[in-house]
């Protein structure tokens, strides 16, 4: 009996670590995780959008006008040497989601805005309150507006490639981004791709640029602290993919603290399009977690 432990022992140091513990211990029965193996693939649907797909909800990139306010300034036609009799426009421009382009204007500090609608086509039923010197622009009084209301202005000096994460967001740091993402994946996983999500990569090679971070924390000029993400990365999560429980199959190579299930799945604008995938799930201090992407 000795010598058949002892041989069982040599042959499996033999085969190599790695062999030898798919080889060597037990995994569980499927039936064991099934439970642990579906709740974990739902969750990280949620993970799978903020850090691969669309991400957290942002500001629209919007300016506040008022910042930006310019000065026009119209000689008098019939004087136009006379420094007492120049009229200074000032304005600033209005992108209105019904108006289009939209100028704000007044003549003094004191004076209530009006506002002109620009267009290239003119309206003949209108008198035009202005009108290009080449004929192809046209303002039109506007009588009654109200300005677009906006929750957030960004600054002139506010980073161009991210955006803010909305304040009311339940995920307002990268470390409550890391803390929802530890609950369904294993910290092998989270390692190899931190990185990339939230510190970025160099080039490759000089030919080669590298990927900036998904997420970022930006600190204003007052010193209070901002999430922002990316407006350039491309999601690699577009729709959500439905898997079929029925079908999952624990496979080889599996052990006690290592697993590999194979299930049928589909985008969900595609339930006729089933993809066998293979998801896997790793032991960590006695949790089964997910060892690998969802998507």
């Amino acid at each position: 009996m000795k010598k058949k432990i002892c041989f069982l022992l040599i042959f499996c140091f033999l085969l190599g670590s790695t062999v030898s513990l798919t080889s060597c211990s037990k995994p569980p029965e499927y039936a064991e995780i099934a439970e642990r193996f579906q709740m974990l693939v739902e969750a990280s649907q949620e993970v799978n959008i903020i850090l691969f797909g669309e991400g957290l909800p942002t500001y629209e990139r919007v300016y506040d006008p008022l910042s930006s306010v310019k000065v026009h300034i119209v000689p008098d036609p019939e004087d136009p040497e006379n420094e007492d009799k120049i009229t200074r426009f000032y304005y600033y421009e209005i992108s209105d989601p019904n108006y289009g382009r939209v100028i704000a204007f007044r003549t003094s500090y004191l004076a209530p805005y009006s506002y002109l609608q620009l267009t290239e086509q003119k309206d003949e039923s209108k008198e035009a309150y202005y009108e290009s010197a080449d004929k192809d622009l046209f303002g039109y009084l506007i009588e009654t507006y109200a300005e677009p209301e906006y929750e957030f202005f960004y600054q002139k000096d506010d980073p161009s490639d991210y955006d803010y994460v909305r304040l009311d967001c339940e995920y307002a740091t990268v470390s409550h981004i890391k803390e929802l993402a530890q609950t369904v994946f294993s910290p092998d996983y989270l390692d190899a791709i931190y990185e990339w999500l939230f510190v970025g990569t160099t080039g490759v090679t000089e030919n080669v640029d590298g990927l900036s971070a998904r997420y970022i924390e930006y600190y204003d000029d007052d010193g209070a602290t901002y999430l922002m993400k990316s407006n350039t990365f491309e999601p690699l999560v577009r729709e959500k993919r439905i898997y079929d429980y029925s079908t999952a199959k624990m496979v080889k190579p599996s052990n006690k603290e290592y697993v590999n299930i194979e299930i049928d799945s589909h985008l969900e604008s595609k339930p006729d399009e089933i993809l066998r995938v293979r998801i896997s799930m790793q032991l960590v201090n006695g949790v089964w977690m997910l060892d690998g992407p969802t998507y």
